[in-house]
C-alpha cells in the first residue's frame, strides 16, 4: 500500500490431485461402474452401489476422488460425504469430466469399512436442455477412487471395479426435467454401512468411456440455499394435493 510491502499473510496450503510426481501424468486407476438397464428405457431406478473394505493399522489420511457420468452422492460407513448438490456438475461429456475430492479421514475406523455411490441420470442420461433424453449415454456411471495413507508410510487405493455390488432404492426414476418418483417402501436402510447384508445384490458392470480426460473441479459446488415451507395447500377432490410455495424456486421436495 502506498509504495509499501504488506504483512505477511497466514501461512496457508493446498494439494494436488491424482498425478504421478514430476511428469504430471494423471493416474486414475478406477473403473466406471453401474447397473445394467434396457436400452430403451428413458429412466430406471437410481442404483445403490457399494463395497466393503478393512483398515488393518492407523490411519494418516484419507482421500476421497469421486465423480460419475450422471450425478452422484457418495457415502462412507452410513453418512453422506460433503453437502454438494448436483455432483460432478453439468459438462460436456465429450470434452472433460469434473471430479471432486473430499477429506474422509475422520469418517474411517479401524476394522470394517464400506463405501457407497448412489446414481442419478442427471444431463448425462436424463432429460437434457432441449435435446430430450440420451443425449451422451443411457444409463448413470459412478468412478471412486479412495487414497489411504498409513502412519507406516504405508498406501492403500479402494477403486470402483468388478469387485463391487448394487441394488436398486427408493428412487424408481430421477430427472432433472421430469422429476422423481420415490417409493418409500424400497427404502435400504444401512445400505452404505460394513455391516449391511449385501448377499442379495447383483455384480456391478464396468463402463469404458471414451478417452476424456477428467479434471478437478473448478467452479464452485451447487449447495442448498435455503428451505421455504409451502405457503398455501390445496386438496383436490381426486385426493391429489397441490402445495404453492408462494413463489417461483429452482429446487425440490
Amino acid at each position: 500500500h502506498d509504495g509499501q510491502p504488506s504483512p505477511w499473510s497466514e501461512p496457508a496450503w493446498w494439494e494436488m490431485g491424482l498425478f504421478r510426481k514430476f511428469n504430471w501424468e494423471p493416474i486414475w486407476k478406477a473403473q466406471w461402474i453401474g447397473l445394467p438397464r434396457p436400452a430403451d428405457a428413458d429412466s430406471g431406478p437410481c442404483p445403490h452401489l457399494r463395497r466393503v473394505f478393512h483398515l488393518v493399522r492407523p490411519l494418516k489420511r484419507a482421500r476421497a476422488y469421486a465423480s460419475a457420468l450422471g450425478l452422484y452422492r457418495l457415502f462412507v460407513n452410513g453418512t453422506r460425504v460433503g453437502q454438494d448438490c448436483f455432483t460432478p456438475g453439468f459438462t460436456d461429456y465429450h470434452r472433460r469430466v469434473p471430479y471432486q475430492t473430499y477429506d474422509v479421514t475422520g469418517m474411517l475406523q479401524e476394522g470394517a469399512n464400506a463405501v457407497g455411490l448412489l446414481l442419478g441420470d442427471g444431463w448425462f442420461s436424463g432429460h437434457c436442455c432441449f435435446a430430450g433424453p440420451h443425449l451422451f449415454g443411457n444409463q448413470p456411471w459412478g468412478l471412486l477412487q479412495l487414497q489411504i495413507e498409513y502412519e507406516d508410510g504405508a498406501s492403500e487405493t479402494i477403486l470402483t471395479d468388478p469387485s463391487w455390488k448394487g441394488a436398486a432404492g427408493p428412487v424408481q426414476q430421477s430427472d432433472l426435467l421430469m422429476g422423481e418418483t420415490y417409493d418409500a417402501r424400497r427404502e435400504v436402510p444401512g445400505w452404505s454401512r460394513p455391516e449391511f447384508d449385501d448377499s442379495g445384490w447383483a455384480p456391478v458392470i464396468t463402463h469404458r468411456w471414451s478417452a476424456v480426460p477428467l479434471e478437478a473441479q473448478c467452479a464452485p459446488t451447487v449447495q442448498v440455499e435455503r428451505e421455504i415451507r409451502p405457503a398455501v395447500r390445496h386438496l383436490r377432490p381426486d385426493a391429489a394435493v397441490i402445495f404453492d410455495l408462494g413463489q417461483n424456486i429452482a429446487g425440490w421436495v
